[in-house]
């Protein structure tokens, strides 16, 4: 039994976030953190304020371009993560915010088959790799998270 299986939609169809979700959430939020160039980009979680989104779900992870003033950046990448069964749902609005959001890129990540997913937008991104977990604005490969993420579910549950 994976960690997040019970995770259920409550009666208006909204996934509860149990605490499971929050802390894979939180470890993909300190791990691009501690990863990107904190002069050229800035991480949030979907628990803090999010400006400038024009339509859809608010992601559970959003990259900004840093700009000189705080309410001039600009989202360019999203990041949902999700168990396999919601894979196909959240894919089809993940692709309509990278649309109406003008994003570079979007990522989904099946934490049950631990498998990232991408989309870009072909007119502002020429991929440099054909690997889905690869991004070519934050130059990362997002599949080294894992053994992060591994690290702080074995230190929550075991203490080490």
């Amino acid at each position: 039994m994976g960690l997040l299986d019970n995770y259920k939609e409550d009666s208006l169809g909204m996934a509860p976030a149990d605490y499971s979700h929050y802390i894979i959430i939180d470890a993909l939020y300190l791990y691009l953190s501690a990863n990107i160039d904190r002069d050229k980009y800035k991480v949030q979680q979907q628990t803090q304020i999010i400006p400038k989104l024009k339509s859809g779900k608010l992601p559970d992870v959003i990259v900004y371009e840093m700009k000189e003033y705080l309410y001039d950046d600009f989202p360019l990448i999203f990041i949902e993560v999700e168990h396999t069964k919601e894979i196909p749902d959240t894919w089809k609005n993940l692709r309509e915010s990278v649309k109406d959001n003008n994003l570079k890129e979007a990522f989904l990540f099946d934490y049950k088959k631990k498998k990232w997913h991408k989309y870009y937008d072909a007119d502002q991104i020429k991929p440099t790799k054909k690997t889905s977990s690869w991004s070519d604005v934050l130059h990362l490969d997002l599949n080294n998270y894992i053994p992060f993420l591994d690290k702080r579910l074995r230190k929550m549950m075991y203490g080490f």
